[in-house]
């Protein structure tokens, strides 16, 4: 019996909260885990289809109804976001998602502190909302830790708490363990 999730066809499925103490802080786990609705491991997806999308975006915080070009635009968005931070933020703005340029943000007040927000409907809104969590983070400096697994099965999103910033791996005790089983097999196979 699995300890994660499983989707419709027997898959396990991304539960953001793993690993434990990776997350990220504040609204950026929001991004966190927008990145990792899907495990590139198994296939399965938290997007895959409206119904299972509008669930977990219910989930987040976000009911909208979703439809197929919803879950497509989606999609994308993640898949362009996740390149954004997988190739790290040594020149950031050259390498943003369209999604960033073209995105409609409002201020929003809480607590007498103003927010930056996503502006529309549907999944646009969702969109836009994350573009605002990852402007703020940027200006903040804590988009620079968002990371993700150096393990190339996985890609799994994580907070680099590390205190130089080099943490590689979403778990040592999952993705670190396989790196180095692979390095000491390698190695002994050149011997």
């Amino acid at each position: 019996m699995s300890i994660h999730p499983l989707d419709e066809e027997g898959r396990v499925i991304p539960d953001a909260s793993w690993p434990p103490g990776r997350g990220a802080p504040g609204r950026l786990e929001h991004v966190r885990r927008f990145l990792n609705t899907t495990n590139r491991e198994s296939g399965a997806d938290h997007l895959a289809e409206p119904g299972r999308a509008g669930r977990w975006l219910a989930a987040e915080g976000w009911t909208i109804s979703v439809q197929w070009s919803e879950v497509a635009e989606l999609c994308r968005f993640r898949t362009q976001l996740h390149a954004v931070i997988a190739a790290g933020f040594e020149e950031p703005r050259r390498v943003w998602p369209a999604a960033f340029t073209d995105a409609a943000l409002a201020l929003e007040s809480e607590d007498g502190t103003l927010h930056l927000v996503g502006a529309g409907h549907g999944a646009e809104r969702v969109v836009n909302d994350l573009v605002a969590i990852v402007v703020h983070a940027d200006a903040d400096g804590t988009l620079g830790r968002l990371a993700v697994c150096a393990n190339d099965h996985c890609g799994w999103s994580f907070y680099d708490r590390s205190k130089n910033r080099t943490g590689q791996w979403c778990s040592m005790t999952a993705c670190g363990q396989r790196q180095k089983m692979r390095r000491y097999r390698s190695r002994h196979r050149a011997r």
